[in-house]
């Protein structure tokens, strides 16, 4: 067997890869076919948005790997870096969100790329199940904590859902003040000035 593993283990993962290999040129096929103009009524725009969300999947999954690794040995009783993945995902897609909301029609694409972003990078770099099992294995006894539950479990639970909700929070408010800021300056202030007054 190749590398230590089982010959059953390597065809697994030769069947594995096969399929990982088929799904990437059925996503190219799916992105080539969604951005070519005149052939957007192939599929509807949750096809499409599915087909480009596989494009940015592999960053978020690396990335919530890579903070894994880093970060979570650090403190053990709190998974640094599944809570940043997660605090990161929230940011980003309020950005997103808040920037489809602000969209124009000059670029017909962009609503389609963004929430496509939303789907694949950001859904890959949050994480509920890995979530759920950490505050589990938080709230089990163990013995290093000679048989006693800690409250490490409810605090990382409830910090990771208050911190991923204020980032989201602020993200999109403090664009949607930056949004209304700009439009104050390109308007010399006219349009409040007559709203004044």
């Amino acid at each position: 067997a190749a590398g230590g593993c089982s010959a059953s283990t390597a065809a697994w993962w030769r069947c594995g890869a096969a399929l990982a290999l088929l799904l990437a040129v059925a996503a190219e096929l799916g992105v080539g076919l969604s951005l070519i103009p005149g052939m957007d009524g192939w599929a509807d725009e949750l096809t499409r948005r599915f087909f480009l969300g596989l494009l940015f999947a592999p960053a978020g999954v690396l990335l919530r790997r890579g903070l894994a690794l880093k970060l979570n040995a650090r403190c053990p009783p709190f998974p640094l870096g599944t809570f940043s993945g997660n605090v990161l995902s929230c940011a980003v897609m309020a950005l997103l969100y808040e920037a489809i909301d602000d969209d124009d029609d000059d670029a017909p694409h962009f609503a389609l790329i963004a929430r496509a972003v939303g789907l694949g990078f950001c859904g890959s770099l949050s994480t509920v199940s890995t979530f759920a099992d950490e505050v589990s294995e938080r709230l089990r006894p163990s013995a290093a904590t000679k048989g006693e539950c800690t409250c490490a479990g409810v605090l990382y639970a409830l910090a990771s859902l208050a911190c991923t909700f204020a980032v989201g929070f602020l993200a999109y408010a403090l664009t949607q003040r930056c949004d209304e800021l700009d439009r104050f300056c390109h308007t010399g202030g006219a349009d409040a000035l007559r709203w004044l007054g």
